[in-house]
């Protein structure tokens, strides 16, 4: 459901266009379904197919604000903590990810929101936002930001199609290009072990 919210502005805006793969080279291709594109070494994107799993409980899962269920898969995560709810679909976020020695580790703060586009397709829209963080740790963190956008659309009964790009910038001296390239790599491995704990969690309650 699309809610207005003082961000909504934002969050429309920042939907993926319709992507013409004619514009991209495919980069990659590996034994999950999964391929790999990239336009102009700037704009990137992974393409997945899945079998036996639903597009609705994928987008689900991988918007899912719940601390435990998001660290269930996303293995870059230290913490996760709901600043705010702005709808039952949309959430502000402080994700502390987890620290790669010797860089300082990274926070980012969020506003993630899921939406039914239409019947078979359903977008889950993560984008940094300035807010007034109200906290103080042990460790100085450094800020990233990021924008990242999941399509899953259901093809047929058994097969659903995601589309993934994600866009970050982790400050400090860590160069963006090596940041990219290596990001670009694991989403692969990201995006196969989003499906492999959903299917394990929705065998644990079946």
């Amino acid at each position: 459901m699309r809610i207005c919210h003082r961000y909504r502005d934002l969050m429309d805006t920042k939907y993926m266009d319709i992507i013409n793969l004619d514009e991209y080279d495919l980069v990659n291709e590996d034994k999950y379904n999964c391929k790999l594109y990239t336009k102009d070494d700037t704009d990137k994107l992974a393409i997945k197919y899945v079998h036996g799993l639903k597009a609705q409980d994928i987008a689900e899962y991988f918007w899912n604000v719940n601390s435990k269920i998001k660290l269930e898969w996303d293995s870059s995560l230290q913490s996760m903590k709901i600043l705010e709810k702005l709808s039952p679909n949309c959430a502000i976020l402080h994700l502390k990810m987890k620290r790669i020695w010797p860089a300082k580790p990274r926070d980012c703060i969020i506003c993630s929101e899921i939406l039914q586009v239409n019947e078979n397709e359903w977008i889950v829209n993560n984008q940094s936002i300035d807010y007034n963080l109200n906290e103080i740790d042990d460790i100085d963190y450094v800020r990233m930001m990021c924008n990242i956008n999941m399509r899953v659309l259901q093809m047929n009964s058994n097969l659903c199609k995601i589309t993934y790009s994600a866009k970050l910038d982790v400050g400090g001296y860590i160069p963006n290009m090596l940041v990219k390239s290596r990001c670009h790599k694991e989403w692969s491995n990201v995006l196969e072990n989003l499906c492999v704990k959903l299917r394990e969690r929705l065998n644990s309650i079946s």
